[in-house]
């Protein structure tokens, strides 16, 4: 049953016993104390949670945009950092999620293909990217700038779009 909280600590999600707001501190000594007694003697804090979550999410083959979503992350580039794998368990995943790909249509003749996205879509380039990162065909670096470059031209098409929806 929940303490009624103290004044001041109404709209506290979780209150200690205390009846008073838990501190970050409280949190982190549980997340160590039900780590130690789960028998895990890695270092683990309550931001590794958020951050096994989002691997998880990779390992099952959820695209960055949906990832991006549940997380709250505006920047892919900070997103994509947190994605700690292991070349087996992404390997399993992302196979699964891209076997129906064929990389002999991604081409474009106007240049970047995936800044010329076309029909396929920024999100197949995504995972087309994403992809070729975890197979090691592309660095960190280059997969930031792809992301980049998408997000660039996606900003780019709806501020145009809002110019044009004044002007109707």
């Amino acid at each position: 049953m929940r303490p009624l909280p103290k004044a001041g600590h109404e709209k506290a999600l979780f209150i200690s016993s205390c009846s008073q707001r838990i501190s970050g501190n409280y949190v982190h000594e549980i997340v160590k104390k039900n780590a130690a007694l789960a028998g895990i003697t890695r270092n683990v804090y309550p931001h590794k949670l958020r951050i096994t979550n989002i691997t998880h999410m990779a390992e099952v083959g959820l695209s960055i945009s949906e990832i991006q979503a549940q997380s709250g992350h505006l920047d892919t580039k900070t997103l994509i950092g947190y994605i700690q794998h292991t070349a087996s368990r992404i390997r399993k995943g992302y196979d699964r999620t891209f076997n129906d790909l064929d990389d002999t249509h991604i081409g474009s003749p106007r240049g970047n293909p995936l800044v010329n996205s076309g029909n396929l879509g920024k999100e197949r380039y995504r995972k087309i990217a994403f992809r070729k990162y975890l197979d090691g065909g592309i660095d960190n670096r280059t997969l930031h700038s792809i992301f980049t470059n998408l997000d660039n031209e996606k900003n780019q098409r709806k501020q145009n779009k809002v110019v044009d929806l004044a002007y109707q």
